[in-house]
C-alpha cells in the first residue's frame, strides 16, 4: 500500500536501510507508505532434516525428493560482491513470460550497455535441508546486441500530466532457457550476472513460475507478480540531487515514482500502466517475493506439501482455480483483475478451498491488456486526494474500472469472500520489531496440538506490517461477513497501532462457505514469517520461528486436502 496525505511517521528501529522517501500519515482505513526493503543476505541457519510428511501423500508428489537435493544459498542475489542493478546502467534483464510450462521454453532479454559478456544462473525456491534453493542450470558467455534504452511514459504537454502510457523495454530476445521435463513446478530464479571493466560487478534478477499443466496438485500456490509489478520502478534511476526520484522509472505509486520535468510537485508522478516489458527493481520491484513468499514457499516444501505453483494473473486461465484441491494466496496480494476474483470467488462456491497468507489482499482493481504484459491501474479511489484539476480519471466506467474492490461501482469489498479486510498498517518489520498475534478461539480445531493459548500473545511480532479486520474503524460502514459463510471462527485477535498512532484491530478467521470450502485469512503479511527459520535471511534480524503457529497453519492446510 503506497499512498496517503503529507506528514510524519515513526521510523522503524535498527533498520539499514532509509526509505527514499518519507510516508504519509492517514486517516483511518487510508493506505500509506510501507517501507523500501533492501536486499536479501544468505541464511545463516544451518540445514535441518525434513519433518514428517503430510497426512495424505500422493506417490506422484515430486516436491519431497525434490528438496532431497543438494541445495545453495546462491540463489539470495546479489552475491557477495555485487549489486543489484536498479537502474539499469549495467545490466537489466527479464523474461517474456511471467510463468512458462514443464517442457517449453523461457525468453530472456538482456542489455548490457557496455557490451559486456554476461552469465545466467537459474534456481529453484524450496526447502533444501535450509538452504532455500537449488542449482537448476548455468548459461555461460552470453552476448547481448545492442538494446534501445528504456521507452519512457510521456508527459501531456497541455497539462503537465503524466499521459497513461506505461514505462517499457522492446528488446529483442538474447537467450533461451528450456525448461526441461523434468523441472519440477516451482517459483525460479534467473540471476544475470555482469563483470564490468572496473566499475564492478552487478546482477539483474528475474522470477518467473514453472507450471505443470499436465498435474494439478491439491494446494495452488498464487505469487503475487501483478502486485510486484505495481511497485516495480525500473529504471529506479534516482540520484541524490533530486532526493533519488526516479527521472524515467515509474511505478503505480507516486512516492517511487519520477516528477514530470519543470513540473514540480504540482502533478502526479506515478503511472497508469506498469509493463512486464522491463527489468525489476530489486528495492521496490520484487523485494516483497523474497520478505513475505520465500518463507511460505520454505514451509510448504519442508513439510512435503503436493504443491503446484502459478502466477496469481494465471488463475483465471485454462481453469485452473477449480483444479485443485485449494488455492493458495501469497504474499502481497493487492491488485487483482475481475477475472481473477471472480475465478477464486466461483471455485470456493464449488467446493475449493482458500488460504489468504496476506493481507491488504483483493484491494484494487486492474485490467490487462496486451496480452497481459501490461497491468493498468488508474486507482480512481486515490486521485480523490487530489485536486479536480489533477486528478487522472480512468476512462474506462463499470465493472472493469479502477477502483477499489469495496468502492462503487464496483462494491465488491475483499471481505465477502476473505471474511476480513484491510484497515491500516505500520512502518514496522516484523523481523526487527511489530506487534504479536494473540490467539482467541482456542478450543477450535485449528488450535490442535498447537500449544496455543487464549490470549497469550506469540512471542514473536508476527502482526503486521499491513493488517486487515473484521472490525471497523469508527465512523465507517460496519464491515460484513462473507454471504452463506458458516462456522466463522476468530483464531488471532491482536491489538495493533497504524502509522496514525490510531488502535486497531488485527483479525485471523476461517469460515465454511455453503459449498464446503474452507476460507482462512491471516489478517497479518507477517503470519509466512513465523513458518520457517529461515524467515530473518539478513544478520541481525530476530528468529521467528513459531512451532505453534507452524501447527495450526498445517492443520488448516490438511483439513483442506484431505
Amino acid at each position: 500500500m503506497l499512498f496517503g496525505l503529507p506528514g510524519k511517521h515513526p521510523k522503524p528501529k535498527r533498520r539499514k536501510h532509509k526509505p527514499k522517501h518519507k510516508p504519509k500519515p492517514t486517516t483511518p482505513g487510508t493506505p500509506t507508505t510501507p517501507p523500501v526493503t533492501p536486499p536479501v543476505d544468505p541464511p545463516i541457519v544451518p540445514p535441518v532434516g525434513p519433518p514428517p510428511p503430510p497426512p495424505t501423500v500422493d506417490p506422484t508428489n515430486p516436491i519431497p525428493a525434490e528438496n532431497l537435493k543438494a541445495g545453495t544459498r546462491d540463489w539470495a542475489a546479489p552475491w557477495a560482491g555485487y549489486s543489484a542493478d536498479n537502474n539499469g546502467l549495467r545490466v537489466g534483464a527479464f523474461a517474456s513470460s511471467v510463468s512458462v510450462a514443464v517442457g517449453s521454453t523461457l525468453d530472456l532479454k538482456v542489455r548490457v550497455p557496455g557490451g559486456e559478456a554476461y552469465t545466467v544462473d537459474v534456481y529453484r525456491l524450496g526447502w533444501y535441508g535450509g538452504m532455500g534453493g537449488r542449482l537448476i542450470t548455468h548459461l555461460g558467455n552470453q552476448q547481448a546486441p545492442s538494446q534501445p534504452a528504456p521507452i519512457a511514459s510521456q508527459p501531456d504537454v497541455p497539462s503537465g500530466r503524466i499521459q497513461d502510457t506505461a514505462v517499457r523495454c522492446a528488446w529483442s530476445v538474447t537467450s533461451r532457457i528450456p525448461v526441461e521435463a523434468d523441472w519440477v513446478t516451482g517459483i525460479y530464479l534467473a540471476i544475470v550476472s555482469v563483470i564490468t571493466s572496473g566499475a564492478g560487478k552487478f546482477q539483474s534478477i528475474v522470477p518467473f513460475m514453472v507450471r505443470d499443466d499436465a498435474r494439478a496438485a491439491p494446494l495452488l500456490y498464487l505469487s503475487a507478480m501483478t502486485n510486484y509489478q505495481a511497485y516495480n520502478n525500473y529504471p529506479d534511476d534516482g540520484t541524490p540531487a533530486n532526493g533519488y526520484l526516479p527521472t524515467v522509472g515509474r511505478s503505480l505509486y507516486d512516492s517511487n515514482s519520477g516528477y514530470v520535468a519543470g513540473s514540480g510537485l504540482s502533478v502526479r508522478r506515478s503511472a497508469a500502466r506498469v509493463s512486464f516489458d522491463r527489468p525489476w527493481s530489486r528495492g521496490n520491484g520484487i523485494s516483497q517475493m523474497f520478505d513475505y513468499e520465500v518463507p511460505l514457499i520454505q514451509f510448504l516444501e519442508r513439510f512435503g506439501y503436493d504443491v503446484s505453483y502459478a502466477a496469481d494473473l494465471d488463475i483465471d486461465q485454462r481453469g485452473e482455480a477449480q483444479r485443485h484441491k485449494a488455492i493458495l494466496i501469497a504474499g502481497h496480494s493487492e491488485y487483482w483483475s475481475r477475472g481473477m476474483y471472480q475465478a477464486v470467488i466461483d471455485a470456493r462456491d464449488a467446493g475449493t478451498s482458500v488460504a489468504c497468507f496476506s493481507s491488504n489482499s483483493i484491494y484494487w482493481q486492474v485490467r490487462f491488456e496486451d496480452s497481459r504484459r501490461t497491468v493498468v491501474g488508474y486507482k480512481n479511489s486515490d486521485n480523490r486526494n487530489y485536486a479536480p484539476s489533477l486528478i487522472r480519471q480512468d476512462p474506462t466506467t463499470g465493472p472493469d474500472a479502477c477502483e477499489r474492490w469495496r468502492d462503487a461501482p464496483l462494491n465488491k469489498a475483499e471481505c465477502g469472500l476473505l471474511g476480513v479486510q484491510y484497515v491500516t498498517n505500520s512502518w514496522c518489520d516484523p523481523r526487527v520489531a511489530g506487534f504479536p498475534l494473540v490467539p482467541k478461539e482456542t478450543g477450535h480445531w485449528a488450535f490442535e496440538g498447537t500449544g496455543l493459548t487464549a490470549g497469550v500473545p506469540i512471542q514473536n511480532d508476527l502482526a503486521g506490517y499491513e493488517i486487515d479486520t473484521y472490525t471497523a474503524p469508527s465512523g465507517q460502514p460496519a464491515i460484513p461477513r462473507p454471504v452463506g459463510s458458516q462456522a466463522f471462527a476468530t483464531l488471532m485477535e491482536s491489538p495493533f497501532t497504524g502509522f496514525d498512532a490510531n488502535h486497531y484491530t488485527q483479525h485471523t478467521v476461517i469460515y465454511q462457505a455453503a459449498s464446503g470450502a474452507l476460507v482462512f485469512s491471516t489478517g497479518s503479511m507477517g503470519w509466512a514469517l513465523g513458518l520457517t527459520p529461515n524467515a530473518g535471511l539478513r544478520a541481525g534480524y530476530r528468529e521467528l520461528e513459531s512451532p505453534g503457529l507452524q501447527q495450526l497453519t498445517r492443520n488448516v492446510l490438511d483439513r483442506m486436502i484431505a
